[in-house]
């Protein structure tokens, strides 16, 4: 499977953020993605966290099937843990999707295995957006190092996150990839020629479910209420339309009301 996706910069493009087992918000995301002709786009993290990952697991997997040319996927983090699953348990937080499948579905495994280590990294609009799920670093410099990433690149897209800093970039409490300041999203940005950079992996508690960062270079959105605080969204582009930076496209963002 392809690391980077192009995607056709025409209609409407609904993207969403980490879901993280918040079966309640993605029923909301669909619904309303059901009732028009757009396309669709995960940024990654579909499980743990939340009380219903195997719902939500297969809510998605039923999307595919009935709309699969609509709709994208990306890796998160959280979808490296299916390959690390053997090594991680019982020392790291347990993996109730996997819980599922071992007690109810063990010949399905391999398949999912499979499906999760295939997602792509990152998704392009030409000149306009680029679309991953942690961040970005100094490693980058060209479209060809997400087209055929390192090792190094590809952690550091799942789990790096952007800090408020001028310049550089450093460790990351995470563990692994990189907290990065304003200029490596600019020179990212310039190097392959986008305007903006849309990303999820951290919840957004006092901004409805959006941040900004970097000069409106870079836009976070989060579309899970799982963490204590947070509220969900989603974002809509019209792809059709000139560039917005992140300031613009919060003007885009749905929030998920409940009531």
């Amino acid at each position: 499977m392809e690391k980077l996706i192009v995607l056709p910069a025409k209609g409407r493009l609904m993207v969403v953020g980490d879901v993280h087992g918040d079966i309640a918000s993605l029923e909301i995301i669909l619904k309303n993605f059901y009732k028009g002709s757009d396309s669709l786009l995960f940024l990654g993290d579909y499980g743990d966290r939340g009380f219903d990952s195997p719902a939500v697991y297969e809510e998605l997997f039923g999307l595919l099937k009935k709309c699969q040319e609509r709709v994208y996927l990306l890796k998160g983090n959280h979808e490296q843990f299916f390959k690390m699953y053997d090594r991680i348990r019982p020392n790291f937080y347990p993996h109730d999707f996997f819980d599922y499948l071992v007690s109810y579905k063990p010949k399905e495994l391999p398949k999912y295995f499979s499906f999760w280590e295939s997602l792509p990294l990152c998704a392009l609009v030409p000149g306009k957006y680029l679309f991953l799920h942690g961040g970005v670093s100094s490693k980058i410099r060209s479209l060809n190092d997400l087209k055929n990433p390192s090792e190094e690149i590809e952690t550091d897209i799942l789990w790096s996150d952007p800090a408020d800093i001028a310049t550089g970039e450093g460790p990351n409490s995470r563990g692994a990839g990189v907290v990065f300041g304003k200029d490596i999203t600019k020179r990212v940005c310039e190097g392959i020629g986008v305007k903006t950079i849309i990303r999820s992996h951290q919840p957004s508690i006092t901004k409805g479910g959006i941040a900004i960062h970097h000069d409106n270079m870079l836009l976070t959105i989060s579309s899970t209420t799982v963490y204590e605080g947070t509220k969900a969204a989603y974002l809509t582009i019209n792809l059709e339309e000139e560039a917005k930076d992140a300031y613009g496209l919060s003007k885009r963002i749905n929030k998920i009301d409940f009531n």
